[in-house]
């Protein structure tokens, strides 16, 4: 039995946050301490089994309720991708292999320049 590999990719940064109205340079999301992260889902591959649903730490999947697949199955969805931290944890319990994950690359945290 051949399997597709697992895809985990690195996506470029995102721009950073609003600045601080008193001069401070801004904070990213990553300097705040939260990863960001996003999932590509090929629903004509899921079978539903909902595996992804109770492993997700983010809580930001559910099987669609509306529609169904290519194969008459109730494909998984995302709620929130604003909320995706990129842990690929998804991707690994998937038996389908019907995840691609993209997360930011961490960059030096900032140091605040002494004055």
């Amino acid at each position: 039995l051949k399997t597709r590999p697992r895809r985990v990719f690195v996506a470029c940064r995102r721009p950073p946050l609003a600045a601080d109205p008193r001069g401070a340079p801004p904070v990213t999301e990553e300097d705040a301490g939260m990863a960001r992260g996003m999932i590509l889902i090929d629903e004509d591959r899921c079978k539903g089994c909902g595996l992804c649903v109770g492993v997700c730490p983010s809580h930001i999947l559910e099987l669609s309720e509306d529609h169904f697949n290519a194969k008459g199955y109730r494909p998984i969805g995302v709620t929130d991708m604003d909320r995706c931290t990129g842990c690929s944890v998804c991707a690994i319990i998937c038996p389908d292999v019907v995840f691609t994950v993209y997360r930011e690359k961490r960059g030096a945290r900032r140091v605040a320049a002494a004055v």
